[in-house]
């Protein structure tokens, strides 16, 4: 039994070396490995465990949207207005408040898994509070410069139009598109911005942001909205130029059906 097992070990080894030793024609050494262990099986793998998953897929629908967040209207001051930044031509923080916005969006898909279109009609409504003291040139005495602190109060129709991307089975997609709005109030404490000309009559936005998937009827939704035309005219503000408005959203989509 001994000599057996001795023989049995021998061979063993043998083969170990025989195998360690194998060589191609030109002396290199072959170095062997087992098929579980390269890439293409763990791809395999994995891409059979992923068509297991249940797919999320698109389908056509509509649905309520509720959002809250954050905007601000920032603009590049003059140095000549030094507490308005340290260095002319600084973007500084203006205005800021916490936007609402209430409407229908819809979903428009370009394929079953991975590509859709998201559109609405959403109404927008936000206070916006002075984050310091601001110059205004006084229109019942122009070139009398004032100093003070107010809100401006803004309400708009905004037309949103992105493409969602996604993966077969992720509830969880990227969206990126623009964003139409018509300002339909605007108002600096008693001054209405809009009938003054000094509110651009269209903003135009880069949407950027991401959609999750609760479950059937219940999705939320996180978008950065930047908006670099100038939103007001450079009189707006004294010392302040190039005024553009940025934020960020979120978002409940409620869908009935």
């Amino acid at each position: 039994m001994k000599r057996f097992f001795l023989i049995f070990l021998l061979l063993n080894v043998a083969l170990a070396f025989a195998q360690e030793d194998e060589r191609t024609p030109e002396g290199y050494r072959i170095i062997r490995i087992e098929r579980e262990y390269t890439k293409d099986y763990k791809d395999s793998v994995a891409n059979a465990e992923e068509m297991k998953k249940e797919p999320v897929r698109f389908r056509y629908s509509w649905g309520v949207m509720l959002s809250v967040g954050y905007k601000a209207i920032l603009g590049s001051a003059d140095y000549d207005y030094s507490y308005y930044a340290n260095n002319a031509g600084d973007s500084t923080t203006f205005f800021q408040g916490a936007p609402i916005q209430l409407g229908v969006s819809a979903w428009i898909p370009l394929n079953e898994y991975n590509f859709a279109l998201r559109t609405g009609l959403l109404f927008e409504s936000a206070y916006l509070f002075c984050k310091k003291d601001l110059f205004f040139d006084d229109p019942e005495n122009p070139g009398n410069l004032r100093k003070e602190r107010g809100r401006i109060l803004q309400g708009r129709i905004a037309f949103p139009l992105v493409i969602a991307m996604k993966s077969r089975t992720s509830p969880i997609m990227f969206e990126l598109g623009t964003q139409i709005s018509i300002p339909i109030v605007d108002k600096y404490e008693s001054v209405d911005l809009i009938d003054k000309g000094l509110r651009a009559s269209v903003d135009v936005a880069i949407l950027l942001g991401a959609h999750v998937f609760i479950n059937h009827y219940v999705a939320l939704d996180l978008l950065w909205e930047i908006q670099p035309k100038r939103v007001y005219d450079d009189d707006f503000l004294v010392g302040v130029s190039d005024i553009i408005a940025a934020g960020i959203k979120l978002g409940v989509v409620f869908t009935p059906f």
